[in-house]
């Protein structure tokens, strides 16, 4: 079961489970809109959503993505309903002022177009400018913190793909896997 869930999170992080979504997305200034992940994190046994509780009580439907500072993990399985979803990202790492964004990715792309653009611009660990069909999905809350670890979003999401980016304090960047959204 684990290895399971691991997989689909490093695959494309599946889609979500129907229902609410929690996970923590970043902020809306210019520089955060211009990101892109400059790193693909994969899924490890020491950043799994559940095994530890360091976000306190998830909100109800709740998505939670682990972030421990190299690699970041979600327990996404089933495709997202369209409306209003909240996330949780959970922040392990050391480092600082940790957050994510959830990043649309417009029609005739796709997950696999975002990972060729960062190795179009150098790779992992190169920050760039996020490509023209990378969007950003409006919050709806604003960002609340939730236990010692976790931050907790609402994003209004509509039909398509969607990608969980982490980034810290000095630009660093993951691209932490994607998710679809169908009609509600």
């Amino acid at each position: 079961m684990r290895l399971a869930r691991r997989a689909a999170a490093t695959v494309a992080l599946g889609a979500v489970a129907l229902g609410s979504l929690t996970v923590a997305c970043g902020s809306d200034d210019e520089a955060a809109d211009d990101a892109v992940p400059a790193t693909v994190a994969e899924s490890s046994d020491e950043a799994e959503p559940g095994d530890q509780d360091d976000a306190g009580d998830l909100p109800d439907g709740a998505i939670e993505v682990v972030f421990d500072g190299s690699d970041c993990s979600t327990d996404v399985s089933a495709a997202v309903t369209s409306g209003t979803h909240s996330f949780v990202l959970t922040d392990r790492s050391d480092l600082d002022h940790v957050e994510m964004w959830v990043r649309n990715i417009a029609e005739g792309h796709s997950y696999d177009d975002l990972l060729a653009a960062m190795r179009d611009a150098g790779g992992p660990g190169v920050y760039f400018a996020k490509p023209e069909f990378v969007g950003s999905t409006p919050l709806v809350a604003p960002a609340a913190p939730l236990g010692d670890d976790g931050t907790h979003y609402q994003h209004l999401v509509e039909p398509g793909t969607y990608a969980f980016v982490v980034a810290d304090a000095d630009d660093l960047i993951w691209l932490c896997g994607s998710f679809e959204v169908v009609d509600a």
